[in-house]
């Protein structure tokens, strides 16, 4: 504007005057006759002239770089998946073909309605205060959630971004919109199954146990195997599986989950014993596997415990009879052969008891020789009733005179510290039983009573006749109303 004063072309602006005004106004001074500058501010109106020549070949090429931005940027916009739109009292005032495809609306339909006509009416508070809040310039931008109307009348869950703008010189509200209906759905799915998992995982019948590392550290663990160790949840947490693993089961254990830890097996199953909270331990059946089965090398893995405690309890109970009956087949072998030699004895007894020369004692002595023999010969019917190799010889029986019979035997078998004494029944006590089954019977009750007077003591057999009436058989295990004999 000074150089314009200097050569006289002031009269030629108009105020405010723009750089291309200027250039023009000089122009048009340079090109009359009349004019007078100064020689100096004539050869800075030249130099002027072919800076403004420069100037606007630069600007036109500015020109050119913008307009292709714009078209560049209004294609990215117009081609956007992701709804984009300009919001200007209530009303749509650009949509573009995004935010009309999201909605299943045209994008005229759009603009010629207001913004809450898209919007669940529970939701419309929502968008107006944020909108509120964007053009007061309370809060520059903001994301939150709604729900919108599909043409279709489907309710859309949409996540909005919105920021303050200027449109046509008013302030504005423009946004980006994106459908995450589908999205929701597949979290609120992946929710739902967890929820199915954990319900699961919680009321399984067996134990279930989520562990990471060498160790076994506990990451998670059901109700059914907090009750098998005796241990709560909590305090499970702070374990791991080699703190409650039997000392002799742990290098099996930790060598299986080390290796499924570094990808060399995938699962393993074994049977170990747990360590519960009391000391005791239980034996269970344990399967581990990859919680991922995606993994490589997975980090968490997940177990089912089966308490086998009972199994196993059953399983030496089956092996406990097989043994005895094997030793009862051996037992009944030895026996026939003990019969033989018995049957030797008790003849020579009474071929000795049949000698005319024999004195009163030495007879005494061949009758107590074949009652031991006889003794004998009762005990190894005994192992044959326990090889089921011979049955039962039932007869009648007199308990007081099956008591008396055995009795230089049983004082053998008590030792000089027991004293022993006997009451018996005052008249006869009849029974039905095995002779060699009642000496058995008096001698294991004998041998216990000894055991249990290791300093000596007395020991009293006593035989009586009882009766039960119902109430006193409803009383007693397996009793029924009746006469009985009774030793103890």
């Amino acid at each position: 504007e000074k150089l314009a004063l200097d050569v006289g072309a002031d009269k030629y602006l108009k105020k405010p005057a723009s750089v291309e005004t200027i250039i023009t106004a000089l122009h048009e001074v340079i090109a009359k006759p009349h004019a007078a500058p100064r020689p100096e501010a004539l050869q800075e109106v030249e130099v002027l002239k072919e800076y403004s020549e420069r100037l606007v070949s630069k600007l036109e090429e500015k020109n050119t770089e913008l307009m292709a931005a714009e078209v560049k940027f209004r294609a990215l916009v117009e081609q956007s998946i992701v709804g984009i739109y300009i919001v200007q009292d209530d009303q749509f005032v650009y949509v573009n073909p995004g935010m009309a495809g999201i909605l299943g609306r045209s994008e005229e339909e759009m603009t010629s309605r207001t913004l809450y006509d898209f919007i669940v009416p529970e939701d419309q508070a929502l968008a107006r205060e944020n909108i509120r809040k964007r053009i007061s310039g309370g809060v520059p931008s903001n994301r939150y959630f709604l729900r919108a109307l599909h043409q279709s009348g489907a309710v859309l869950q949409v996540e909005v971004h919105s920021s303050r703008t200027d449109y046509n010189g008013r302030p504005a509200v423009m946004g980006m919109l994106v459908d995450i209906t589908e999205r929701k759905h597949a979290e609120e799915a992946l929710r739902a199954s967890e929820r199915k998992f954990q319900s699961v995982f919680e009321q399984a019948a067996v134990g279930v146990i989520i562990v990471k590392g060498s160790r076994g550290h506990f990451v998670n663990v059901n109700r059914r195997f907090c009750e098998m160790v005796g241990y709560s949840a909590e305090e499970l947490l702070q374990l791991t599986s080699h703190d409650i693993t039997h000392p002799d089961d742990i290098a099996a254990y930790t060598d299986q989950l080390e290796q499924i830890s570094c990808g060399i097996i995938r699962e393993f199953s074994l049977e170990k014993r747990y360590r519960r909270k009391d000391g005791s331990f239980v034996w269970a059946k344990t399967f581990i596997a990859p919680l991922d089965p995606t993994e490589a090398k997975p980090t968490l893995r997940i177990g089912v415990i089966i308490d086998i405690t009972e199994r196993r309890r059953l399983e030496d109970q089956l092996r406990q009879t097989q043994k005895m009956e094997a030793i009862g087949q051996l037992a009944g072998g030895v026996a026939h052969d003990f019969n033989n030699i018995l049957a030797a004895i008790q003849l020579q007894a009474g071929l000795l008891k049949a000698e005319q020369s024999l004195s009163p004692e030495q007879l005494d002595f061949a009758g107590e020789i074949e009652k031991s023999a006889q003794r004998a010969a009762d005990l190894t019917r005994q192992l044959l009733l326990f090889s089921r190799k011979q049955a039962l010889q039932l007869r009648d029986l007199n308990l007081n005179e099956a008591v008396t019979s055995i009795t230089k035997m049983l004082q053998r078998v008590l030792g000089e510290d027991v004293e022993m004494q006997f009451k018996f029944s005052p008249q006869p006590l009849l029974i039905h039983a095995d002779a060699g089954m009642m000496d058995q019977i008096l001698m294991n009750l004998t041998v216990n009573a000894r055991d249990a007077m290791p300093k000596g003591g007395q020991l009293i057999i006593e035989t009586s006749a009882v009766e039960f009436d119902e109430v006193m058989a409803a009383q007693t295990f397996k009793a029924r109303p009746g006469s009985f004999a009774c030793v103890s």
